[in-house]
Order: structure tokens, then sequence, then C-alpha cells
């Protein structure tokens, strides 16, 4: 479904989609510079990434959706901030929430950290990191 070398093309493109078919400000920003990342990595990271777009337009009501992907020598990295309405993520990880709960497993399995913060009133950040070395 993705090319090997082209991750940030596949999250720009969800982005500009999702943001024109729900009437939402996408804003995408890429740092470092990009190494090639395996297939199943690729699929992983856009699938959370989806969830988290999605999650903050049905759920959040956000009307400004900010992504960046950021390489490093040592990892990748990809945060989603919203300026929607925010819940509170301890609650919901405690609540067995499945998208939250299946977002952490797929980054897990490349040895990845995966994080929301998240305030009511205030908007959600998800971030996820995962090693190169696990993905390249």
């Amino acid at each position: 479904e993705y090319s090997i070398v082209d991750l940030e093309t596949a999250l720009r493109r969800m982005a500009e989609r999702i943001g024109r078919e729900h009437d939402v400000e996408m804003a995408y920003r890429l740092t470092g510079k990009p190494f090639a990342i395996n297939l199943p990595a690729t699929h992983e990271v856009m699938m959370v990434a989806r969830e988290a777009v999605f999650n903050a337009i049905l759920h959040g009501h956000a009307k400004l959706v900010e992504a960046e992907l950021c390489y490093t020598d040592e990892s990748l990295s990809l945060t989603i901030k919203d300026n929607g309405e925010g819940f509170d993520a301890t609650e919901a990880f405690s609540e067995g929430h499945f998208g939250l709960r299946g977002m952490q497993e797929r980054i897990h399995r490349f040895e990845g950290e995966f994080e929301i913060d998240s305030i009511p009133h205030q908007g959600t950040c998800v971030r996820m990191e995962i090693p190169r070395a696990a993905i390249e």
C-alpha cells in the first residue's frame, strides 16, 4: 500500500484528504533527513497517524490538526497535536479504549514509545518515537 521511502508523502496526502473531507485545517511539517523505513513499520505508523487524526476530528471536534514527522540519526518520531476538546487520557487508557490501546501496541511492536497528553478543553498531543534500528 505504501512505498518504502514514502512515509512522509503518504502522511501528507492523508492529512490533506482528511482535512478537505472534514473541513479541518491540517498543518504538516517534516524535520531531519528522511531515511527509508520498512513496509511493516510504514504501515503501522500510518495506521496510528490515521487513528490520531480521526480521533482529533470526530471525538475532539478539532479545527486545527498539526502533524510533525521528525527523523534523527537514532529514531523516527511523529507528533500529532490538535486544538480540540481534549479528554482525560489516564481515564481513557484505564477504561480500555481500544483505539488508544491499539495505537500503543502498534508502536510497541517496534520497541517504540507512545504517549498521549490531553487536557479537557485544551486539545490533545499524540507522540510516538521508534528507534531507527527497529524499522530500517
